[in-house]
């Protein structure tokens, strides 16, 4: 009597074998989830070089922005200063 009384609270083999195939895959989406988590962790690393690369192209733009202003603003300054020069 002994045993049948394991077998009914173990339940039947169709039952078990269910729950070890949930096992598998509960095993098989923590799998998952570390792999996303890995990759959204490299993405957060590689991050900070982008930042830092738009930084740089941003203060090269506003520094070509002003050369641009300085050297228009002195030749026309170049020019007044010719013309004065001619009268």
């Amino acid at each position: 009597m002994g045993k049948k009384d394991a077998q009914v609270s173990q339940g039947t083999p169709v039952e078990s074998y269910r729950k070890n195939i949930g096992k598998d895959n509960n095993k098989k989406s923590k799998k998952d989830v570390k792999e996303a988590k890995k990759k959204s962790d490299l993405k957060k690393s590689a991050m900070p070089i982008k930042e830092v690369i738009v930084m740089l192209l941003s203060l090269m733009g506003i520094m070509a922005g002003v050369y641009v202003f300085f050297y228009w603003y002195m030749g026309e300054q170049t020019s007044t200063f010719h013309k004065a020069e001619e009268e």
